[in-house]
């Protein structure tokens, strides 16, 4: 039986029961192959950019001879998937908001994202990035969650294609924050945006000494540090 780490976890506990499912960036396949196990999918793809990694994922799969429920696609992005797949939930996780945009674009342009889709997204930065990005093209993010594990601190955000939706205009703390987060997990939104405004301090104190900067550079970085002392509401301003 596989044993998720926690931001796995988590992650499945955002697929519902008997969705067909894709996981982008599969690393080994653990997450289709465990919500199959728990019984609650019967059908995944698997898809994989590199062939080391797809390897990786057919191996674990075959072990466990699950070949005819979860197929393992080489591929870039959303391109690992067929019309007759009727996958209905994609999980990408794992990297990079700026590559998660970007995979999401390309499956937009080669007409690989169906209406009503779910998206299941776990980007490691640029939150604010993604989240723009989806409300700029007819996605409606429709939950958020909050994790820490190994000292790192992850978001999960899900959103819907809803194709013809007008954008929505969300504020600009509203990006930085987002809007469901704090409320998924209070303590561990604060840890995280303690911890933001602590490496933002030190960035600037960085420019201030190596004189590697601009106005425009150090204004952008106190305004930030000033929009999480408000939502934080926080008077350690030192």
């Amino acid at each position: 039986m596989i044993k998720l780490s926690k931001r796995l976890k988590e992650i499945a506990d955002f697929i519902p029961p008997a969705s067909r499912l894709a996981d982008i960036g599969s690393d080994h396949a653990y997450l289709p192959i465990y919500l199959i196990q728990q019984e609650k999918i019967d059908f995944a793809v698997a898809g994989e950019v590199a062939a080391g990694p797809l390897q990786h994922a057919q191996e674990e799969v075959t072990d466990r001879n699950l070949e005819d429920r979860i197929h393992v696609r080489l591929g870039n992005g959303l391109d690992v998937l067929e019309k007759d797949d009727a996958v209905d939930h994609v999980v990408i996780a794992g990297m990079g908001g700026l590559l998660i945009a970007l995979i999401l674009e390309q499956g937009l342009l080669n007409h690989k994202v169906s209406d009503g889709q779910s998206f299941v997204l776990q980007p490691n930065n640029e939150e604010v990035h993604l989240r723009r990005f989806l409300l700029e093209n007819h996605f409606e993010i429709t939950q958020e969650s909050i994790l820490s594990e190994n000292k790192h601190f992850y978001e999960i955000i899900v959103a819907k294609y809803q194709a013809g939706q007008e954008a929505e205009a969300w504020s600009e703390e509203d990006l930085l924050f987002g809007r469901f987060v704090e409320a998924a997990d209070p303590q561990i939104f604060k840890e995280k945006w303690q911890n933001e405004k602590r490496k933002t301090k030190n960035i600037i104190a960085s420019l201030q000494y190596s004189k590697a900067n601009n106005d425009k550079t150090l204004t952008d970085f106190q305004h930030k540090i000033n929009l999480i002392e408000e939502r934080l509401h926080d008077e350690d301003t030192s």
